[in-house]
């Protein structure tokens, strides 16, 4: 996808539609994991998706999008340790994450009629 036609979404926003079942986020690994220091490191980016004919969108900071640059850069995650958190913190209920670059995969999360926050912890 060309730039200038890349759609772009914040994080809160992203949460939204992922929590009320409408989106699912895909993770996409830009530079290959490998393991430094006991500690998993690479590149992923973020983007919501669906099944259906509606727009995907890539994940940016607010800091960039609201900076009005020419060049908005998608958020991207360094360790392994930050794409879980995000996942978790955006009501996924696993972290399926991919090592090799040019893969993606497209995670599971809780939907609005699933188990609250409070039944996950088991």
């Amino acid at each position: 996808m060309p730039e200038s036609a890349l759609r772009i979404i914040l994080e809160e926003p992203l949460r939204r539609l992922v929590q009320l079942g409408e989106y699912r986020i895909q993770v996409v690994c830009l530079k290959n994991a490998y393991q430094t220091q006991g500690n998993w490191r690479g590149t992923w980016i973020m983007r919501a998706v669906t099944s259906d004919d509606r727009p995907d969108y890539t994940l940016v900071t607010a800091r960039t999008a609201l900076e009005g640059s020419e060049k908005v850069e998608p958020r991207s995650f360094k360790t392994f340790a930050g794409v879980v958190g995000f996942l978790h913190e955006t009501g996924c209920i696993s972290a399926d994450v991919p090592l090799y670059k040019g893969m993606s995969i497209v995670q599971r999360s809780l939907g609005p009629n699933d188990l609250t926050k409070d039944d996950k912890s088991t």
